[in-house]
């Protein structure tokens, strides 16, 4: 009886928790991953981006998320740090039967629209998530390289990234595809950020001494593409 008893106890907190919803996890906190594109008129490449995140919301979705970024290089220029601060909004967790019927419709989708293998798994998988997530906010950083290395071509170009400002601050927009195991979601996150601080200025030479070619001009990039991968674990 008492063996009993004791498997009861140790059974109960674990049914009880497999059988909370969605909805009672609130909070949830991962580790990111991804890669931060400058956009524009610009030969700059992007770079691999690391971030932890933590967010909490309300029962009706609302809430906000923050974390910290660190990237070791953005437009030539090394170690850039930011805070993102931003207001979040989650759709209600779909059930398995209502992803896999989303999956299917994608799929038939791109079928109908003239794709084929690749195309019908993507359009399944893109339609697969459990949940979104759309947030805005800012995010607040500092930019640790002055100058970064210079850039030579064989027709002349010359191109070198210089910092005007250290402080850095972003607005943001973005949105998050969630895939739900228990406690853990996958999350794929696609954001655009537009730089309200001068942090990066391109500049630009051109010499061709036998054409008498001798031209400068410079650029600040603003815009920027992320998209980033994470695991999350929810509580």
């Amino acid at each position: 009886m008492k063996k009993l008893l004791i498997l009861v106890l140790l059974i109960l907190p674990l049914r009880s928790a497999f059988a909370q919803s969605t909805s009672d996890w609130r909070q949830d906190a991962g580790f990111l991953v991804g890669i931060n594109k400058p956009l524009g008129k610009t030969q700059l490449q992007g770079d691999i981006q690391l971030g932890i995140t933590y967010a909490r919301f309300q029962r009706n979705g609302i809430g906000f998320r923050t974390g910290l970024l660190y990237t070791p290089e953005v437009a030539e220029l090394d170690h850039s740090f930011g805070i993102p601060i931003a207001f979040s909004w989650r759709m209600p967790s779909r059930d398995d039967s209502g992803r896999w019927i989303s999956g299917l419709y994608g799929a038939a989708d791109a079928v109908s629209s003239g794709g084929r293998g690749r195309e019908m798994l993507s359009g399944f998988l893109l339609n697969l998530f459990s949940s979104a997530e759309f947030y805005a906010g800012v995010t607040p950083g500092w930019v640790l390289g002055r100058r970064g290395s210079d850039h030579y071509s064989s027709e002349g170009e010359h191109r070198w990234t210089e910092r005007p400002f250290p402080l850095s601050l972003s607005l943001d927009a973005g949105m998050s595809l969630d895939y739900e195991i228990w406690r853990f979601k996958l999350k794929l996150m696609p954001a655009f950020h537009y730089l309200l601080t001068n942090n990066y200025r391109v500049y630009e030479e051109v010499r061709i001494p036998d054409l008498g070619i001798d031209h400068s001009h410079a650029h600040d990039v603003r815009w920027f593409f992320t998209f980033s991968g994470g695991l999350v674990f929810q509580f």
